[in-house]
């Protein structure tokens, strides 16, 4: 389900695993680099500084443009961060921020936030208060997606997320993740960092989510690479949130991309129907089979009224800007 890679992703693939002259052969292509190579840089850096190839410097300076950018949105979200804590509101930080937290220090544009789905809009609102405008999509059901983008007056985004999956958003499914996070100091303010396991599951499953087909790789690879999986953990929730094809595609992907993969065979693991003609329509980006499979699934697992429910608002919002050409003004919800 996700297409092969390009000559030269792969060739900065290879030298990220290790090939010195896949190096050389990416750096002498002629063509414009892509959000993909530029958010391997840094970790190229990481790998291959001790052979001193010919244009580390280039690699080094990806490395220090991804550490300044990654304190610039780490002191912009820090004081909502603080206030967060303080109103007893639990955060827990994933994806990017997650990995740099771990250790791996790639590209971000955003810092992503995970808090209870009941605590969501108290969150919210701290954040509007705080300066963080959202877009007009927080204003519906959180059946309608997963997350939504916050901006700051510097145009420094934050995701606050009220469930870990857009691919799985009916209720009940992340009460269990809490009891894995673990503590860690984030530029001051402790803050809960998802587990591994669970980390991983949301790269794999957002594979097939964005618009670039090969952007998880590195996050998966440096999980898989520096942790110790416990691979029960990470089928039982791959199960319960109806991800398994998805996993065993990436996995499948990785594996044949020259990662070592410590997993017991997976090769029977098939996920209950229409999961996989799901994550193949939307490998192939036909959203209006995605639309219909995703609404019966939600169904099959007690989530379809409030999916129904969410994407009815949203619909009705978007007409509100379309008539009025003011972005969800007939809604506009002015609670503080």
């Amino acid at each position: 389900m996700i297409p092969e890679l390009p000559l030269d992703r792969s060739l900065l693939w290879r030298a990220l695993q290790g090939d010195a002259r896949a190096w050389g052969q990416w750096r002498a292509l002629e063509r414009p680099m892509d959000t993909f190579c530029r958010r391997l840089l840094p970790e190229a850096y990481v790998r291959l500084r001790s052979q001193a190839p010919q244009g580390i410097e280039q690699l080094h300076r990806a490395y220090s443009q991804a550490l300044l950018d990654f304190r610039t949105l780490t002191q912009a979200t820090l004081p909502l961060l603080q206030i967060w804590r303080n109103e007893g509101v639990d955060v827990a930080i994933l994806k990017g921020a997650a990995l740099n937290l771990y250790g791996l220090l790639r590209c971000m544009a955003d810092v992503d936030i995970l808090v209870p789905a009941d605590q969501f809009q108290h969150a919210l609102r701290i954040a509007r208060k705080a300066g963080f405008k959202p877009d007009f999509a927080a204003r519906a059901e959180p059946g309608a997606s997963h997350a939504v983008a916050l901006s700051s007056a510097r145009r420094h985004q934050l995701d606050l997320h009220w469930t870990l999956l857009f691919d799985a958003r009916w209720t009940g499914l992340d009460g269990p993740l809490w009891g894995r996070t673990s503590s860690v100091e984030f530029g001051g303010v402790w803050v809960s960092v998802l587990a591994p396991e669970d980390l991983l599951l949301q790269v794999c499953a957002h594979a097939f989510l964005g618009s670039d087909p090969h952007a998880w790789m590195l996050d998966a690879d440096y999980l898989l690479s520096e942790f110790r999986m416990d691979w029960g953990v990470i089928w039982l929730e791959a199960e319960k949130r109806r991800v398994v094809p998805a996993l065993v595609s990436t996995l499948q992907f990785l594996s044949r991309h020259g990662v070592q993969l410590e997993a017991p065979d997976f090769s029977h693991r098939r996920g209950r129907w229409p999961d996989h003609q799901y994550f193949a329509s939307r490998a192939r980006g036909d959203r209006c089979s995605c639309w219909i499979l995703n609404f019966l699934r939600h169904a099959q697992s007690g989530g379809f009224v409030q999916m129904l429910r969410g994407h009815t608002r949203l619909a009705l919002y978007r007409l509100a800007e379309l008539f009025t050409r003011r972005p969800g003004s007939v809604f506009q919800d002015d609670r503080t």
